[in-house]
């Protein structure tokens, strides 16, 4: 936090506010902590569901599986 605010020695730093930075990356980093991971667990299962992927299946899979699907619904001609 002493370099953020050292006008002195950093005058052209391009954080305008030093204190408004930390109190933003402290707000992120409790939602990080608090996040509830049984809902990700879900959300992870349901988007699992709905591309056919089995846990486990990495990359290619879920590309494969996407461009599938995003043939299928597309809107276009």
């Amino acid at each position: 936090m002493s370099n953020l605010c050292n006008e002195v020695k950093f005058p052209d730093w391009p954080i305008a506010e030093p204190v408004e930075v930390l109190r933003a990356c402290l707000e992120e980093w409790k939602k990080e902590m608090s996040r509830d991971t049984v809902k990700e667990e879900d959300a992870a299962d349901d988007a699992r569901k709905t591309l056919n992927l089995k846990v486990g299946d990495g990359t290619p899979e879920l590309r494969k599986s996407y461009r599938s699907l995003a043939r299928k619904f597309h809107p276009g001609e």
